[in-house]
């Protein structure tokens, strides 16, 4: 094991990792939680590039935008949310009708 990251409840989602081409080396692993809680992670350090707290627990694997500006990922209290992968600051947040436990 190279490196472990603490979400602090447990992980339902497969985690979404990025490799940007050509610098591999900046290769992100994004993972949430029951603690309401998405993480952006180095792959290689093992390093939280951020750390967003969202208003309900997470259940579903994040995807990534077609441009890699923004990662997509779906929440129990309801909202779809657009983050934004440079900072993980709310771009948007889209409300549906109930609680959203699938990938986007």
């Amino acid at each position: 094991v190279r490196w472990t990251s603490d979400l602090g409840k447990c992980v339902d989602a497969s985690p979404l990792l990025v490799i940007p081409i050509p610098d591999k080396s900046s290769a992100l692993v994004y993972i949430g939680s029951h603690s309401h809680v998405i993480q952006a992670i180095g792959l290689h350090s093992g390093k939280v590039k951020w750390r967003r707290r969202l208003a309900g627990r997470i259940e579903s694997s994040a995807c990534v935008s077609k441009c890699g500006n923004f990662i997509v990922v779906g929440c129990y209290n309801g909202l779809v949310y657009v983050l934004q992968n440079s900072n993980g600051d709310v771009h948007w947040a889209f409300p549906t009708e109930d609680a959203v436990k699938s990938s986007p």
